[in-house]
């Protein structure tokens, strides 16, 4: 009979098998470490939390927030989401900047109703109470669809940016005085972008339907900090 309690497996298995274990160890740790909840999300998902964290923790000063400051349920982009879909939220370079980063665990219905996906926008507090009012990106169609919508304005000092960017107010003077043009330029840096921004009162989200990428998340994180500190 065959005594399996005699036999030695060779240096270079034992190595490998080593190797593996404490791989297997260091992802676990690492995933325990996010700050998200990861629960029924797939593995490519978890490693692009993963990448962004890193990435966000490289450039940014970043803290785990526990703060109630910024309620979904105040934003018409978020008429669709629970507030228990809030996976996980950062502050970056808090306190000099009231800069948040949200994500947003959603269902994703390419894969069945116990699987999710994340989304992540941006929440600011800004210096200036513009009322309520949204931005989005200026597309032919809408233009032809929706030639003069009531409430839209128009600056006529910045003909550039309302060609390229519908903005539409509750309160119309509100808004105007308080997007100055420094605040426009910073709109502007998100033409590149299918990000679309709210604001009420002195509270701003930005972001877009779209998968969690790294550089794309830092990026938000720049443009948030940006509105944070502008006049």
């Amino acid at each position: 009979m065959f005594d399996y309690r005699l036999q030695k497996l060779p240096e270079s298995c034992c190595t490998l098998a080593n190797e593996y274990l404490l791989y297997i160890f260091m992802a676990i740790l690492s995933m325990q470490e996010l700050p998200f909840d990861i629960n029924n999300i797939d593995a490519d998902e978890v490693q692009a939390l993963e990448a962004t964290y890193q990435l966000l923790k490289e450039i940014f000063k970043v803290s785990i927030s526990q703060d109630k400051t910024f309620d979904i349920r105040d934003f018409d982009v978020f008429s669709h989401v629970d507030p228990d879909n809030i996976g996980g939220t950062l502050l970056i370079n808090h306190p000099e900047s009231g800069c948040y980063l949200i994500f947003l665990k959603l269902n994703d219905p390419q894969t069945g109703k116990d699987q999710y996906k994340y989304q992540v926008w941006a929440a600011v507090t800004l210096r200036n109470d513009f009322g309520r009012l949204t931005v989005t990106q200026e597309k032919v169609a809408d233009k032809m669809e929706n030639p003069a919508h009531p409430a839209e304005i128009y600056f006529k000092d910045d003909p550039a940016f309302s060609k390229k960017f519908n903005v539409v107010a509750v309160n119309k003077s509100q808004a105007q005085r308080s997007m100055t043009k420094a605040f426009r330029n910073v709109i502007t840096d998100t033409a590149k972008t299918n990000w679309e921004i709210e604001i009420v009162n002195s509270s701003l989200v930005i972001g877009g339907v779209c998968p969690v990428d790294p550089k794309q998340t830092a990026y938000l994180a720049e443009i948030a900090g940006k509105f944070s500190r502008v006049k």
